[in-house]
């Protein structure tokens, strides 16, 4: 007999399954309707419209069905769309730069490219972000237009899953155009303006983007925005990050929103990278965050797999600090609310991906606690 749960899992199915054939539906009829030798490519505008509205939309209601559907299955059904939603959008890139420079069409571009890189874990940029679309979003950008918002939020997304999934290309691609550099000078021109009155997610969104599009601590533009005292862009993701942990809506003057705790964790494990923040985090009790983010649940469970990966990261980073300071912040996250021992303990057995990290912290601590007791004996030996 079919249970209750087994009823809401079977619907959920059959309701991914109708959506994700609705959107690979609609852009091969687009693809088709906008070919050259097509008879109805001279008037389907309003189709155009049309197909990008429907396709953000329905790709947001898909991945709402995740909590409904058991993991081992939902990763199976995701993978395997996004697979396929990958091979249609390439052979839509050409399509995608030429009605983002048509007005009518250029917001549904936008609304449909912030869905699939807020969405679309494995979907590479490069599937459609061309050499052309990218010089025409820094132009965007640069000139400071009013979709200059929704392009920094598509870089953001884009961003942390370039650092996150190591996408190599796309790395190249940034690097390339100068995507750093632009995007720093652009936000220090536009705070020259405001006679550094910056505030809010202008600051925080430049910190992403330029921490995880280089995946690099010691990047000269990350370092001059963080050593600004005016600006305070590290206590602003402190901030975040423990807004995140608690559900707590952030109010900016443009948004407003509840953060996301996976991408502000892979900040933190980026910026350990360097001593001098390191010691700066440390100094703001970064180990209990990473303690609440290890038992946090994202809503997408790639997310949480991902965040847990990182923290791992994060801690081992830490625990090459071989101080006293260092050693004493482990000990006291052993037990009680954080409980930090169990929980790796728990990671190493169901998530393989941890397991070298937690073996490096394991290592680490140890080789600390021998060369305090040689210290201790050579002490004593001496007296």
């Amino acid at each position: 007999m079919q249970t209750e749960n087994d009823a809401k899992q079977d619907t959920a199915l059959k309701k991914f399954q109708s959506a994700s054939s609705k959107i690979f539906n609609i852009l091969c009829a687009l693809r088709s309707i906008s070919s050259a030798d097509s008879p109805l490519s001279f008037n389907s505008e309003q189709f155009e419209l049309l197909v990008w509205y429907n396709v953000a939309d329905k790709i947001t209601e898909i991945y709402k069905f995740e909590q409904e559907i058991p993991i081992a299955v939902w990763h199976r059904l995701v993978t395997s769309f996004e697979e396929k939603l990958s091979k249609i959008v390439t052979q839509l890139s050409p399509l995608i730069v030429r009605h983002y420079k048509q007005a009518v069409t250029k917001p549904y571009i936008l609304n449909f490219l912030c869905k699939l890189t807020y969405r679309c874990r494995t979907i590479r940029c490069s599937t459609w972000l061309t050499q052309e679309l990218l010089k025409i979003f820094l132009d965007e950008i640069q000139r400071n237009t009013d979709c200059k918002h929704e392009i920094l939020l598509i870089f953001a997304n884009v961003a942390v899953i370039t650092h996150c999934y190591d996408d190599q290309h796309a790395k190249h691609l940034l690097r390339e155009n100068n995507f750093i550099r632009i995007i720093y000078e652009d936000f220090q021109a536009i705070n020259k303006q405001c006679n550094g009155s910056f505030k809010g997610n202008e600051i925080s969104f430049t910190l992403y983007i330029l921490a995880w599009s280089s995946s690099d601590a010691d990047n000269e533009y990350l370092q001059q925005l963080i050593v600004d005292e005016k600006l305070n862009a590290l206590q602003m993701a402190l901030d975040e990050l423990q807004c995140a942990l608690h559900g707590i809506t952030i109010e900016y003057e443009a948004i407003s929103f509840v953060p996301a705790v996976w991408n502000r964790v892979c900040l933190i494990n980026i910026l350990l990278d360097n001593a001098r923040y390191r010691e700066i985090l440390i100094s703001k009790d970064i180990f209990a965050f990473l303690c609440k983010a290890l038992k946090f649940e994202e809503k997408q469970n790639r997310d949480t797999m991902v965040m847990r990966v990182q923290c791992c990261q994060a801690l081992s980073k830490l625990s090459q600090c071989q101080t006293r300071k260092t050693h004493t912040e482990f000990l006291r996250c052993q037990f009680d609310e954080h409980d930090l021992w169990h929980t790796l303990r728990t990671l190493y057995d169901c998530m393989p991906d941890c397991r070298p990290h937690i073996d490096h912290i394991h290592r680490n601590m140890t080789n600390y606690y021998f060369n305090v007791g040689e210290h201790v004996h050579t002490l004593s030996a001496d007296c």
